[in-house]
């Protein structure tokens, strides 16, 4: 169950960096792409130390994200712009929290 929840929570983080991805590709955002690209190479060691993958995480990810892809589809920039921001916020704080813990 636990190597389950791990692998599953390896693949959701893989899928969540391909869906910012594409958002920046849509973005026709070049430096955006080079910088998300530099992130997501290093950010999996402060998910793993300071981020819980349990499920209640997975599926507020999955959430947003699946709020922001409908909002870029919808061609609502200012939408999209403040869900990502939200949602950026939201797992800085998950990870801050964390920290603490840990601490």
């Amino acid at each position: 169950c636990c190597r389950q929840g791990l692998a599953a929570w390896d693949e959701f983080i893989r899928i969540d960096e391909k869906v910012h991805m594409a958002v920046a590709v849509a973005a026709k955002n070049t430096i955006y792409r080079l910088i998300l690209r530099i992130v997501h190479d290093n950010i999996h060691e402060y998910y793993d130390r300071f981020l819980p993958g349990g499920k209640r995480q997975m599926n507020e990810n999955y959430r947003d994200l699946c709020d922001i892809v409908e909002a870029v589809a919808a061609g609502d920039a200012q939408t999209a712009r403040a869900l990502a921001r939200d949602h950026v916020h939201r797992f800085t704080r998950h990870m801050q929290k964390r920290k603490k813990q840990i601490a």
